[in-house]
């Protein structure tokens, strides 16, 4: 895995020198996938970014979360550190790239903080926003884009009908999301 990674990497970097990388995938990842390639699992609120470079004079921007609830593993820094930004007139531009939008509070996947280029487990399907409904005051899961979460990801019709369940009409409770989790890292401790 680490080689896919690491070629990729190389890749990356020969392209930035053009300053613009054209796109970045990720390969779709379902649920438990998500949980069990993840180091850690943390809420946060976005409150800055700041781009540096690194020793190796590749561009990263630090995104620094605060008010971090750790579900899963242990939260060794409040940053999260990935590929691109700009510094002065200099900018490395990768389409695709996750980013963070201050203010916003987050429920991220992350592997290899500190040490991939993206530390997001599925890029963007790593990335979940945290939503408190005005209404009813409850918090609820919305995707990187902001659409309603109303199933778990991967999850189909056929799974919730196993639970007699039906699809909610609303974004998934954060409670639900949490729970999930949870249950997910149970599995996989009692394997």
């Amino acid at each position: 895995m680490w080689a896919k990674f690491s070629l990729l990497f190389v890749f990356l970097c020969c392209l930035s020198a053009t300053g613009k990388v054209d796109a970045v995938t990720f390969e779709s990842r379902d649920f438990d996938a998500l949980v069990s390639e993840s180091d850690q699992i943390v809420i946060g609120a976005a409150i800055s970014e700041n781009a540096r470079r690194t020793g190796k004079r590749e561009i990263v921007t630090d995104y620094r979360f605060a008010e971090l609830e750790i579900i899963k593993g242990t939260a060794s820094t409040d940053a999260l550190t990935m590929l691109g930004g700009t510094m002065g007139s200099e900018s490395l531009a990768i389409a695709g790239a996750p980013t963070f939008q201050r203010g916003n509070r987050y429920l991220i996947f992350i592997a290899g903080n500190g040490s991939v280029m993206f530390p997001l487990v599925g890029g963007y399907q790593g990335i979940f926003q945290i939503r408190k409904d005005e209404l009813t005051g409850v918090s609820r899961v919305h995707d990187h884009a902001g659409r309603s979460v109303v199933r778990l990801p991967g999850e189909t019709d056929a799974h919730l009908s196993d639970r007699r369940e039906t699809v909610p009409a609303d974004a998934m409770s954060e409670a639900t999301f949490i729970d999930a989790i949870r249950v997910a890292i149970g599995k996989r401790r009692g394997q």
